[in-house]
């Protein structure tokens, strides 16, 4: 579904951008690999913005979860977006993965296997 996928990216993209700050920096890296023996897709965005907290790190793809950092820098976030974005890559055979340093940055790696 090629709308879910492009929503996944715009989630990613947005919170990267949202929580770094100014002079900070997003890369995007678009990958062909293998993953589960299958042609696969690798979608990384990776920030120097807050990062997230160890503590938080297990609870960030639950459902209206927001990290303590994450809402004094935006209060009226919903908690959805996270939570779709897992939803919606595993509907697609594929994970999630995140790497992330308190006050350094994050890493958020998105797999697709290619039908």
């Amino acid at each position: 579904d090629r709308e879910k996928i492009r929503r996944v990216c715009q989630i990613l993209l947005r919170n990267a951008i949202h929580y770094t700050p100014e002079n900070g920096k997003v890369t995007i890296t678009i990958q062909e690999t293998e993953y589960k023996g299958k042609e696969s897709t690798n979608v990384e965005v990776v920030d120097t913005g807050i990062g997230i907290a160890p503590e938080d790190l297990s609870a960030l793809f639950t459902k209206f979860f927001r990290a303590k950092n994450a809402i004094r820098i935006v209060p009226d976030g919903s908690g959805l977006g996270l939570y779709l974005v897992k939803h919606f890559v595993e509907a697609h055979g594929g994970e999630v993965k995140i790497t992330s340093e308190l006050g350094k940055g994050s890493s958020f790696t998105f797999i697709l296997p290619r039908k």
